[in-house]
């Protein structure tokens, strides 16, 4: 049985710490890689340009988010991983959509931007966001 309310949380844990982990990657390399001002053209060039490094941070977070929800249950299975997976990603898709793309704050994207430009990273990282109630699985 899939218990929904455990994994939105469990999504929306994960989706924070990935957001996060992306901020903080994006001012170390500010501030290890330049001499300038941290400044909000900097940070948001900077933060566009760590999408390669997006993938691997989703999939080690998705992946222990993705065990404690299974572990959360009950009766988990390769079926409830499915639909917790496929769960997962209509709402990173949405998030995507809301969080980087419409709502306009220090480091947005365009549309195309986020979905043609880097369009290999984010279809890794959605992959990612599949695969991870999977990897969470094979350790229970």
């Amino acid at each position: 049985m899939v218990n929904t309310t455990n994994s939105i949380l469990c999504f929306i844990l994960a989706y924070v710490i990935v957001s996060l982990l992306e901020v903080i990657i994006s001012i170390v390399k500010i501030k290890l890689f330049t001499i300038k001002q941290l400044d909000e053209d900097l940070f948001n060039y900077t933060y566009k340009r760590i999408s390669f490094w997006r993938p691997i941070i989703t999939i080690v977070t998705f992946s222990i988010l993705g065990y404690a929800y299974n572990s959360s249950l009950i009766n988990f299975s390769w079926i409830t991983a499915l639909i917790c997976s496929m769960f997962w990603l209509v709402l990173v898709i949405i998030f995507d959509l809301l969080f980087k793309v419409l709502l306009q704050y220090y480091c947005t994207y365009t549309a195309e931007e986020l979905y043609k430009d880097n369009m290999l990273w984010t279809l890794l990282t959605y992959i990612s966001v599949f695969l991870g109630p999977f990897i969470g699985l094979l350790f229970l």
